[in-house]
């Protein structure tokens, strides 16, 4: 029982981690930040939500409490023929409860418009000597020239795989809805006494459908013209920025 307990958790967060950035499981979404401020960006010349450069760093703080948490660009790797700018241990996976861990590093690219994250193959070890993999995707979360409104989705899917402690489990395979919605752009946006302009707000809701139920997640993300995510949220959890540096 308590290897099925384990596994089950470790689906469950690891599907917490592909949905990317701060995503809960919630069905009502309040945002309580700075208030927007519309603006004109028509003279906007470099236009790059989220600048990609190996030594990258964005610090984040949590609303409300004295954790932090660092978003590092340390490298870079190929999937599927396109180059990908990697996070160092973006999300750490408690798979045990004491010692297993296993870190997701997701990496993103541009494609003209188009960012696109791509989460790579894990594997971690669990409670029993089980190990588990989960298969890699990709999904685009935003579009600098999308209009306010607009929505877009993406159907993928992972497969969970387990192996070694004695019995076989079977696979786990959830099928991903991933639904990105625009909700505002080109206002101006303050977050711990700094002020942003040009910058965009993203819903992302993602549907995981598999082992008989769908787990729901959603988050907000904002994204600042040549800064990047500055604050991201949903109902009971809030980061934002405090500082960044990019090369």
């Amino acid at each position: 029982m308590m290897k099925m307990m384990t596994r089950k958790g470790f689906s469950a967060v690891c599907l917490l981690g592909l949905s990317f950035f701060v995503a809960c499981e919630t069905e009502s979404f309040p945002i309580t930040g700075d208030t927007e401020t519309q603006e004109d960006t028509s003279n906007t010349t470099t236009i790059d939500y989220f600048p990609r450069a190996v030594g990258n760093q964005w610090t984040y703080t949590e609303v409300n409490s004295e954790m932090t948490r660092s978003m590092n660009i340390t490298g870079t790797a190929t999937y599927e023929g396109e180059t990908y700018f990697m996070f160092d241990d973006l999300t750490s996976i408690p798979t045990d409860g004491s010692t297993g861990i296993a870190t997701l590093s997701v990496g993103i690219r541009k494609d003209n418009s188009d960012y696109i994250l791509f989460s790579p193959e894990i594997t971690a070890s669990l409670v029993g000597g089980v190990s588990a993999t989960v298969t890699s995707h990709s999904f685009t979360f935003l579009r600098d020239d999308a209009l306010i409104g607009e929505t877009w989705t993406e159907n993928t899917s992972v497969t969970i795989s387990f192996s070694g402690g004695g019995a076989p489990i079977p696979d786990e395979v959830f099928d991903l809805v991933y639904k990105m919605t625009l909700v505002n752009r080109d206002f101006s946006f303050a977050v711990n006494g700094e002020n942003y302009p040009e910058v965009i707000r993203m819903r992302i809701d993602l549907a995981a459908i598999g082992d008989g139920n769908t787990q729901n997640f959603s988050t907000d993300v904002y994204f600042a013209n040549n800064v990047g995510p500055i604050y991201s949220g949903e109902d009971t959890v809030e980061f934002e920025l405090i500082s960044f540096s990019l090369n």
